[in-house]
C-alpha cells in the first residue's frame, strides 16, 4: 500500500485492514520549492464503514490513492529530477498496537515531452477517480434537525434511492460506530445520526459525505436547524451553504 500511495502523491489519512491486523497511515508530505499542493486533504474517494470486532469506523481497504495535485513552477528547465517526499506513521494492531514511521522519496525526471501514464496505476487512478464525492446536483437539498442526543438529516434527492450512509467530514461531531437508521420517502432521504459524546459547541452546518447504496457520492453541507428556530434564519443558513 505504501508504493501506491507515494506514486499517487498521496496526502491526508487512509485505514486499511490486512488479515489479522489495522493499519492506519498517516502521511505528511514535501516537495522541491516552488511546488504548490492542490486542496488541503487532497481529492479523497468516498469511504466505508469498517467493522473488524471491536472495532467499528470508517475509512478504506486494500489499495488506496488520496490524490493531491500538485501545480509546478512556470518555466521549470528540463532535466534534472524533481523529489516528493513522504512521512508514513503506521498504527499497527491487532491486539495491541505498535506504532511505526518511515521515510519514503519519490524522484520524478522534468521533461519537455509529456509522460506516458505508468499502467502499474492507471486502473487505481481510474477507480478512484470514479468515487470521489460529486458535489450536491441541483435541485437536491439538505437540512439537520438538531435533536437531543442525535441529529436528523434530511435529502431531497428528487430520486428514489435504495440507501444511504453519511461520513462527516470532521471527527468528534457523530458517533461513527452506531448505527444510522435510514428512512427513505418518494424521494427524501431520512438519517438518524446518534451525536458525538465529544461535541461540545452547537453545529451551523454538518458536512461530509453521503453515500447512496449503489455506491454513489455526494458531497453534503447542510445547515443545522435547532426546534424552534426562526423562519428567516433557516433562510440564511440555507443562502449560506
Amino acid at each position: 500500500m505504501t508504493t501506491a500511495l507515494v506514486a499517487g502523491l498521496a496526502a491526508g489519512y487512509g485505514i486499511a485492514i490486512p488479515v489479522g491486523a489495522v493499519a492506519i497511515l498517516i502521511i505528511g508530505t514535501a516537495s522541491r520549492p516552488g511546488f504548490r499542493g492542490g486542496a488541503a486533504g487532497g481529492l479523497r474517494p468516498a469511504p466505508r464503514r469498517l467493522e473488524p470486532p471491536p472495532l467499528v469506523d470508517y475509512g478504506y481497504e486494500g489499495a488506496v490513492l488520496l490524490m493531491l495535485p500538485i501545480y509546478p513552477p512556470g518555466h521549470l528547465p528540463a532535466g534534472g529530477t524533481a523529489e516528493f517526499q513522504a512521512i508514513v506513521k503506521r498504527l499497527i494492531c491487532s491486539n495491541i498496537c505498535v506504532p511505526e514511521q518511515q521515510r519514503v522519496v519519490l524522484a520524478l525526471p522534468l521533461q519537455d515531452d509529456p509522460s506516458k501514464n505508468d499502467s502499474r496505476w492507471q486502473a487505481l487512478f481510474d477507480h478512484t477517480r470514479d468515487q470521489l464525492p460529486r458535489r450536491m446536483p441541483s435541485g437536491w437539498g439538505a437540512t439537520v434537525l438538531s435533536k437531543p442526543g442525535r441529529f436528523i438529516l434530511s435529502v431531497k434527492a428528487g430520486t428514489h434511492e435504495k440507501g444511504a450512509t453519511f461520513f462527516p467530514l470532521k471527527p468528534l461531531q457523530i458517533k461513527n460506530a452506531a448505527p444510522q437508521p435510514v428512512a427513505l420517502d418518494n424521494g427524501r432521504i431520512q438519517l438518524a445520526l446518534e451525536k458525538s459524546d465529544e461535541l461540545i459547541k452547537p453545529l451551523r452546518f454538518l458536512e461530509g459525505v453521503l453515500v447512496m447504496g449503489d455506491g454513489k457520492a455526494v458531497a453534503i453541507k447542510a445547515p443545522v436547524i435547532s426546534p424552534g428556530s426562526s423562519e428567516k434564519s433557516m433562510r440564511e443558513r440555507r443562502r449560506s451553504q
